[in-house]
């Protein structure tokens, strides 16, 4: 038995169309893209968690050795004031006093003000020599205490 012509057509497959292969296409990198997608939340997420976690500990740690060394801070915060700070002021007036008679050590004086400009007057001559000065105006104020 010969095929007829109309018989061929039946039996030949007829061509895809080609938007329905373009979104047979688009479905399937979608797919692919959502796998990937999960896949890089399931790993990021314990990175995530441990980084986190470990922030924590490390503030925890922290604060335990804050907590042992504050005794010893004010320790040395209260020596500070009582024995070198009224020095140092005193040192810093002697040598205002030292530049008010001898222009010539300005400049110098002047180079040591970023350094130590808390120490220093706010107006030239402001503290008479042999004094301790008054108390700094551009000092923070004192922080609250913290038990």
């Amino acid at each position: 038995m010969n095929p007829t012509p109309s018989q061929g057509d039946l039996l030949q497959t007829p061509a895809p169309d080609p938007v329905q292969t373009e979104l047979l296409q688009l479905r399937l990198q979608v797919g692919r893209l959502r796998v990937w997608l999960f896949a890089l939340a399931a790993t990021a997420l314990p990175l995530f968690l441990a980084v986190v976690l470990f922030f924590a500990y490390q503030a925890r740690v922290a604060r335990a050795q804050l907590r042992e060394l504050r005794p010893q801070l004010e320790r040395a915060k209260n020596d500070f004031q009582k024995g070198r700070e009224p020095n140092i002021r005193q040192f810093i007036a002697q040598l205002h006093a030292f530049a008010a008679t001898n222009r010539d050590f300005q400049p110098v004086l002047e180079r040591y003000r970023p350094l130590l400009g808390q120490y220093y007057p706010l107006t030239p001559g402001a503290i008479a020599p042999g004094t301790g000065g008054p108390a700094p105006l551009n000092l923070p104020p004192p922080r609250p205490e913290m038990k």
